[in-house]
């Protein structure tokens, strides 16, 4: 699953706790992984609307934390990324 934060997040990355800025991408695995993405199995699968999928195990995850409407590249959050969000 390959994921792009429309906001900031916080989750575990290589066992610490990290705040992960917005316009990161984040994957389930390493084999997932595309150079500059973000290892993170746990945020990959609790999706939140603040996650635009980028594949479609992304777009599953989606759905299967509620969210029907999902799509490759659709954004669930009407968001403009800010500045805050932004700040690692």
């Amino acid at each position: 699953m390959r994921f792009f934060l429309m906001g900031a997040h916080e989750c575990v990355v290589g066992g610490q706790r990290e705040r992960l800025s917005a316009g990161t991408n984040i994957v389930d695995t390493r084999a997932n992984a595309l150079p500059g993405d973000v290892i993170c199995p746990a945020l990959c699968a609790t999706p939140t609307k603040w996650l635009t999928p980028l594949d479609a195990g992304a777009v599953t995850a989606m759905i299967n934390a509620g969210f029907l409407d999902a799509a490759i590249g659709k954004s669930l959050a009407a968001v403009t990324i800010t500045g805050a969000d932004s700040i690692r």
